[in-house]
């Protein structure tokens, strides 16, 4: 993940140093934009992947992936369902999926119970149904930062490249001002956000690789 090596109290404390409004606005208030946005920008935008892989215990034809249970590297947040790019299976027939196993296709969950080598979602929980048992589950997906809090605010830094802390300052900017009904104000700061908002994507689009899925 990116890191601006910018921590987040700092940056709360100086948006709060310059924004002039009347009313205090809580470090609460700063701290869930900013998670908001981070939690948008790597969802939508960065889509940095991970991997996680999950052996089964009782080989079955369908296997159910609580996702409290995987275990993703410090300072991500929990994989759920929507943060799933691909799933690949392992079988416990060898000759048949071998290496990184067979990819599923997304489905839903009534065709889950009519077709083979497909994953749903049901409940909050992952769902991979083969024709052969399942041994291994490979998940590639989206990572997100951790969710900060005012616990953490003074240790976390914020998660974008240094380049483009100024967008993360017009948001908290633009979000001060419309809380306090200043929408002429926000409205500025907003359309200060919306054109880095474009750059920063094509400055990622740049760097994403340009082979494979």
């Amino acid at each position: 993940m990116f890191d601006s090596e910018i921590k987040t109290q700092a940056l709360i404390n100086l948006i709060k140093s310059e924004v002039d409004v009347a009313y205090q606005i809580p470090d609460e208030s700063y701290i869930s934009w900013i998670t908001s946005l981070e939690q948008l920008l790597y969802s939508e935008v960065i889509r940095e992947y991970g991997l996680a892989t999950e052996n089964i215990t009782a080989p079955d034809v369908l296997t159910t992936i609580d996702f409290s249970s995987v275990t993703v590297p410090s300072g991500q947040n929990p994989m759920r369902f929507e943060d799933i790019h691909a799933v690949y299976i392992n079988s416990t027939a060898p000759q048949i999926y071998s290496g990184i196993g067979i990819e599923l296709t997304k489905t839903t969950p009534a065709s889950g119970r009519v077709f083979n080598n497909v994953y749903f979602k049901l409940g909050n929980d992952l769902y991979c149904k083969s024709a052969q048992s399942i041994s291994s589950v490979i998940m590639v997906y989206f990572v997100r930062p951790t969710t900060k809090t005012l616990a953490t605010a003074s240790s976390a830094n914020i998660n974008v490249p240094l380049e483009f802390i100024d967008l993360v300052k017009a948001k908290l900017r633009a979000e001060a001002y419309k809380l306090m009904n200043e929408d002429s104000v926000a409205a500025k700061w907003l359309a200060d956000y919306n054109a880095l908002l474009e750059t920063f994507k094509m400055w990622v689009t740049q760097r994403v690789p340009n082979f494979g899925v």
